[in-house]
């Protein structure tokens, strides 16, 4: 779907909006999700080696509570929308599709 075919979202304290892409601004879509990779060990200059290939991630469980400066805490996941001409974050209740 191309923007021009949906009503932009507006952020509330700036008036950017999601059809502000070209400009390089635009709205994004953010949430925390649990990652981990498997822990190889320890090479001779002391660097801590990670296979973040097969690595994996997780939604956060409901019964973790989770915290981000300046980030709605109204999902697990810190669900929210983000502006990125004004770095305000916002909830947004309705439903995301891809």
């Amino acid at each position: 779907m191309k923007a021009k075919d949906t009503t932009p979202i507006v952020c509330p304290k700036c008036g950017n909006t999601s059809h502000d892409k070209g400009t390089g601004r635009g709205i994004t879509h953010c949430y925390l999700e649990w990652r981990i990779a498997p822990v190889v060990g320890v090479d001779d200059a002391d660097v801590v080696l990670v296979d973040f290939d097969n690595g994996e991630s997780v939604d956060v469980a409901n019964e973790v509570v989770t915290t981000m400066t300046n980030t709605p805490n109204v999902e697990p996941d810190l669900r929210h929308l983000f502006c990125n001409r004004c770095d305000w974050c916002w909830h947004d209740p309705r439903p995301f599709d891809d």
